[in-house]
């Protein structure tokens, strides 16, 4: 049981605050539960106690990114550069160091950290096939084609997915619910990263609503609709504000098998995290 696990940990820490493993399994236990500030802020301790430890860095970044919504820029990506110049073939590292050029346009480098992905895992490989996906989707934004230095200029246009979602929330949790309360709809892949590939920020007042997911609202390059083949469509009620789910959001979801062009879905909030 994650909970007992972590309360035994925090007891732990308690009487043994220096204890840097401890702080490490602290950290991870919180990221399962997607408890992310305070998985950030275990990593932290931790990063206190052991310094640039490769493997701590590349927690504590991707912890970061989930808390800041799939954001690289900043703290995190410092920690994915300094564990990267000390395990340069870390397959984790590469990932995210090449989200992170991707981030800032700069693409050929974000191809140049992923192209070595796929000299590690097998061709076979899902990782490999992942890799494969995000560099042809840079390659379609940046309109080049970069094959071992050699610059192609590309003319076909990136595709478009567009998925209209009809949102409405049942009476019982209208009752619950103030006017002003904050509606996040938004697509995530069923097997693949955490963050939202597309998103819209509404509130209850403005239910019943129909709003637009597509490509476009992608937040990092390779991380949109038509990057994934399975994904979840989900209206969330959140008191807070904030985009990560808490306890208390009420909510509704519809899971597509496949993403094709011009879907449209149909979503009752009715039920509650």
């Amino acid at each position: 049981d994650m909970n007992t696990m972590v309360m035994q940990l925090a007891q732990r820490l308690k009487e043994n605050p220096n204890n840097a493993q401890d702080w490490v399994m602290l950290g991870r236990s919180f990221k399962y539960l997607k408890q992310y500030k305070l998985a950030a802020n275990s990593f932290e301790k931790a990063y206190q106690l052991l310094g640039d430890d490769p493997e701590l860095l590349l927690l504590y970044a991707d912890t970061l990114v989930m808390l800041n919504n799939g954001t690289l820029a900043g703290k995190a990506s410092e920690l994915i550069f300094k564990a990267l110049k000390k395990v340069p073939n870390d397959v984790t590292g590469l990932w995210l160091a090449g989200m992170a050029k991707a981030e800032e346009q700069d693409y050929s480098q974000a191809i140049t950290h992923w192209r070595k992905i796929q000299k590690i895992v097998p061709q076979d490989s899902e990782p490999y096939a992942q890799v494969q996906k995000l560099i042809e989707s840079v390659q379609q934004l940046s309109g080049t084609t970069v094959e071992d230095k050699v610059v192609v200029a590309k003319s076909e246009a990136v595709s478009k997915v567009s998925i209209d979602v009809k949102v409405d929330i049942s009476a019982d949790i209208k009752a619950k619910v103030a006017s002003g309360d904050t509606v996040f709809i938004y697509a995530k892949a069923i097997t693949g990263p955490p963050m939202p590939l597309a998103i819209v920020r509404k509130q209850v007042v403005d239910l019943p609503v129909s709003v637009t997911l597509d490509d476009s609202m992608a937040m990092m390059p390779g991380m949109n609709l038509s990057s994934f083949k399975a994904v979840q469509i989900i209206a969330r009620v959140s008191k807070s504000g904030t985009a990560m789910p808490q306890k208390g959001d009420y909510l509704g979801r519809v899971e597509l098998t496949e993403v094709i062009t011009d879907q449209t879905v149909v979503i009752m909030i009715n039920d509650k995290i």
